[in-house]
């Protein structure tokens, strides 16, 4: 890559304002040394920190000891001092959507500056009440915490949520936090968790696209329905790391992973049987793949997976008018992201390897924002863009994409249907009129 090709991310126009954490003021959980220099990340619920404080094994900071109760009247009921409801609301709808993040890159996606605080009084109270489990780096040589820019947060694997909130919020409140496919806790992975937000924080601070969704609503079900049908329900059992949804309703499946292997080369051509199932018109759906291997690495994963891509497409190729070769994607990290500070100008576009020419130049580089280069017509009754105006609502989008739009959903219709629907009474018991 020439030296022409990679751009400061200092210089690229932004869209979140100074000071609130945007990528040139956040750690980069790539370059910044996180995963290649002994250290290891280390977490804690609330019952676990308070275990640790009367055994004695451990002093914990104080305000992870704040009382349970207490915490969640201040979030139910918040005076002054405590934390709106609001701005709780778009805490938990964020740690829902993207898994795992920093409190920096949490402090992006709200909005709230003061969330890259690790004792402010949302984290406190959060956690204190049983929803988020707080983590940090350790590192094992000064046996101690590195700094609180690295602070971590993730849903706690109780029931608080679903007991103790849910109950308490309004129809629209918790669409606005769930999107309506639930709370979700466990089964975060910390480096690939933390790299996926910050794809998406990125993408969506430099790249003209439609919106990013994360991992809550990047199911196979969603992925592939379309407004004139539901979509694949079997699939890969799971949901995609995340989701670009291009402005006119393309949408770009991402999976990330560190290296390859027997179980990566399922999920690959288990994407492509998908995508044979799933017709282009109908969704705007393809996957790309982005390697991340650990910094310094001088291991080649994209090789290899390369080799289980064109695998894949020998199984499920297609058809001329929906080859899947056009539909699967491949990137290296460090081809987006050469170095700390830096984006490459491929990254702007989102170019990436597909296996779409000859034997002898098979893996072709494309961008996939360039509305050219990858065309999308859907098919004519199907509203592709819908999710682009149903996205604003979810607070767990970053905020600068939801500026604009109404405070919350317009739902009043739904529970109104299904009151008149059960009011009235079935064909067989209605009276005959003479």
């Amino acid at each position: 890559m020439s030296a022409s090709e990679i751009i400061p991310i200092t210089g690229l126009p932004s869209a979140v304002p100074d000071g609130h954490f945007g990528a040139r003021e956040r750690l980069d959980p790539y370059w910044g040394g996180l995963w290649n220099q002994g250290l290891r990340s280390a977490w804690t619920d609330h019952d676990g920190a308070r275990t640790r404080a009367r055994s004695g094994l451990r002093r914990p900071p104080k305000w992870m000891l704040d009382d349970a109760a207490e915490a969640l009247d201040h979030l139910l009921n918040p005076r002054r001092g405590q934390p709106p409801r609001g701005s709780w609301l778009s805490f938990l709808a964020a740690v829902n959507e993207w898994r795992n993040l920093t409190v920096q890159q949490l402090a992006c996606v709200t909005g709230s500056p003061a969330l890259a605080k690790p004792d402010g009084a949302a984290l406190r109270s959060l956690f204190a009440a049983g929803l988020i489990d707080s983590g940090g780096m350790v590192d094992p040589i000064a046996l101690g915490p590195v700094d609180a820019s690295v602070r971590m947060v993730k849903p706690s694997r109780t029931d608080a949520f679903a007991k103790k909130v849910a109950p308490n919020l309004t129809l629209p409140e918790l669409v606005q936090v769930t999107g309506g496919v639930g709370w979700k806790s466990g089964g975060t992975y910390d480096r690939h968790d933390l790299l996926v937000s910050e794809l998406a924080l990125r993408v969506a601070e430099f790249c003209e696209v439609g919106t990013v969704l994360g991992e809550i609503h990047s199911s196979v079900g969603l992925l592939t329905a379309s407004s004139v049908g539901p979509g694949v329900q079997d699939g890969l059992g799971k949901a995609a790391d995340a989701c670009i949804v291009r402005a006119d309703g393309m949408r770009i499946a991402i999976e990330m992973t560190a290296s390859t292997g027997a179980n990566f080369a399922k999920k690959v051509t288990r994407w492509a049987k998908i995508l044979a199932e799933t017709p282009w018109d109908l969704s705007g759906l393809m996957v790309v793949f982005v390697i991340a291997p650990p910094a310094g690495s001088h291991s080649a994963p994209m090789a290899s997976t390369r080799q289980e891509i064109s695998e894949a497409i020998r199984l499920y190729p297609g058809s001329a008018q929906d080859w899947i070769p056009e539909r699967m994607g491949l990137v290296d990290w460090r081809t987006w992201f050469p170095a700390e500070g830096t984006v490459s100008r491929g990254f702007l576009d989102l170019t990436v390897e597909r296996p779409t020419g000859d034997d002898g130049d098979r893996w072709q580089r494309v961008g996939l924002l360039d509305i050219f280069d990858v065309p999308f017509e859907p098919y004519e009754r199907h509203d592709a863009t819908a999710v682009l105006r149903n996205a604003p609502w979810l607070l767990g989008t970053p905020h600068w994409l939801r500026d604009g739009v109404e405070p919350h959903p317009d739902l009043w219709r739904l529970p109104v249907g299904r009151t008149v629907e059960s009011a009235v009474a079935p064909r067989r018991y209605r009276p005959i009129r003479r």
